[in-house]
């Protein structure tokens, strides 16, 4: 039996079918290109923002935003960048902050010793003996509060250091003595007996305390009164004064100035800021007449 077919039929089946194979092939080909292209570009684009944003951040902009790409690695990196960012600009910030509060808090003490040591100079040998010493005192005064800040600023957690009140209370009415006694006002210390000892940095406390002496100093007058409270949940450590009071209370006074040169504010927000990093909170319990700070401060033995 034989079978027989035109081989013009033949060919142009196979011609076909080659033809078909060459158009779906080059079809495959160019759509494969098209989507290598795009998972390139997806991939790419994102990748290209990161590094964007990573120079920017390089540059001191701390303000940059997340960009969502749907990609779920890319995504989670833009983000931790920007909580990076955000983070560096706080720590940033607070360092700012604080840099420009120690400065106002320096100012009163080297002001007072190179006004004394002026005044020196006219006095006859035993008034300069007197004034040196006096100077002398200062000096380490402005030495101790030196030591304290930069001990402050290199603290990295919450301090486990406990203090006794009475005997911070002392130590802050020695260390203003002078200031006080320059002023021609009288610094009087109460302190309730039995009072648990207190967790928090003694330094800080310490600051926190000539913050609020020298403001009684400055816009008091008459009698400057340190008294330590035992709140039953904690300790009160106040700073008072028989003079008019403050115009603004609550937490207004606490704010620094926003006009350029002024200072006025400076100290109670650094006062402020070393009391909430140790537990405690600093409020203006009275403004006036006869105003009062209140600084309350956690105890020991789980009361608190």
């Amino acid at each position: 039996m034989r079978v027989w077919m035109p081989w013009d039929e033949i060919t142009d089946r196979r011609s076909s079918t080659w033809l078909v194979l060459a158009v779906a092939s080059t079809v495959i080909v160019a759509l494969s290109a098209l989507l290598a292209r795009h998972l390139a570009r997806r991939v790419a684009v994102p990748l290209e923002r990161l590094t964007e944003t990573t120079r920017a951040l390089g540059a001191g902009d701390f303000t940059i935003q997340p960009v969502r790409s749907g990609i779920r690695e890319a995504d989670a990196a833009s983000r931790a960048l920007t909580a990076t960012a955000r983070r560096l600009g706080e720590v940033l910030e607070r360092e700012r902050s604080f840099s420009t509060a120690v400065s106002h808090q320096l100012r009163t003490p080297l002001t007072a010793l190179v006004l004394g040591l002026e005044a020196a100079r006219t006095r006859d040998e035993r008034g300069l003996r007197q004034a040196l010493d006096t100077a002398l005192r200062r000096a380490h005064h402005v030495g101790g509060t030196i030591d304290d800040l930069l001990r402050l600023a290199r603290e990295t957690h919450h301090s486990d250091e406990r203090f006794d009140a009475a005997h911070v209370l002392d130590r802050v009415a020695q260390r203003n003595r002078d200031a006080v006694a320059d002023a021609g006002r009288r610094l009087t210390v109460r302190c309730e007996p039995d009072l648990p000892p207190v967790r928090a940095s003694e330094a800080a406390i310490v600051q926190v305390l000539d913050v609020l002496l020298n403001n009684a100093l400055v816009h008091g007058r008459g009698e400057i009164r340190l008294t330590a409270t035992d709140l039953g949940s904690g300790i009160a450590l106040e700073v008072g004064d028989e003079g008019a009071g403050l115009a603004r209370d609550g937490d207004i006074v606490f704010n620094a100035a926003r006009r350029p040169g002024e200072r006025h504010g400076i100290g109670l927000r650094l006062a402020r800021s070393l009391a909430e990093a140790e537990g405690g909170r600093l409020l203006l319990r009275r403004a006036g007449p006869h105003p009062v700070f209140s600084l309350m401060l956690p105890v020991c033995g789980g009361r608190r």
